[in-house]
């Protein structure tokens, strides 16, 4: 089975520091960065039955009119990704995400929280002010989605979108292996080379 490869629409460029984030930010961006709640945002350790709670919370809660539902991943999956060293897991105390890195890129996945409890900002700004100087690329999460120029700007995700952000020639490669690299074209797979 050859690997997927697909347009990612929310790819955003990490630099060195948050306060160099925030200058490339939109003027929304770093009014919502500004006032949103303080919190104490930090990679903790994979602990399988927290993982499986918050997942399972996440599902129960309605998003845009349906379910979210937790496709490929499971709890045994994440541990697998934890042991790999590829996961990193992060805590507010009030929610958990969980990222994976390969090389200079992360894809993350969504913050998983109580709804009622306003949150999911502040914890993709904690996550990207971890990336800054650690990566070159952050996913947002888009998937197998349309590209930059067919979506509109009114996700919430484009919050997080420099505002002076071109349109990237960049794709992401998903290797039957697990292994996620970002690709001008088609390619071999870095980690078991397909």
């Amino acid at each position: 089975m050859p690997s997927l490869v697909y347009k990612t629409p929310l790819l955003v460029p990490i630099p060195t520091t948050f306060d160099e984030y925030l200058k490339r930010a939109t003027k929304k961006c770093r009014y919502e960065q500004k006032n949103a709640t303080a919190i104490d945002y930090h990679e903790v350790e994979f602990d399988k039955d927290e993982v499986a709670y918050w997942m399972e919370l996440w599902e129960k809660q309605p998003i845009k009119g349906g379910f979210p539902r937790w496709r490929k991943y499971t709890p045994d999956k994440f541990a697998a990704l934890y042991e790999q060293k590829i996961l990193h897991v992060f805590s507010c105390g009030r929610g958990l995400q969980m990222v994976e890195k390969y090389d200079e890129y992360i894809y993350a996945h969504p913050p998983l929280y109580e709804k009622t409890d306003s949150i999911a900002k502040p914890m993709w700004f904690g996550l990207i002010e971890w990336c800054c100087g650690k990566i070159e690329w952050l996913d947002l999460g888009g998937g197998a989605q349309k590209r930059w120029n067919q979506l509109e700007r009114l996700g919430y995700k484009w919050l997080y979108v420099p505002k002076d952000i071109e349109l990237m020639p960049w794709k992401v490669q998903v290797c039957e292996c697990g292994w996620r690299q970002l690709v001008e074209g088609n390619s071999r797979c870095r980690s078991c080379r397909r």
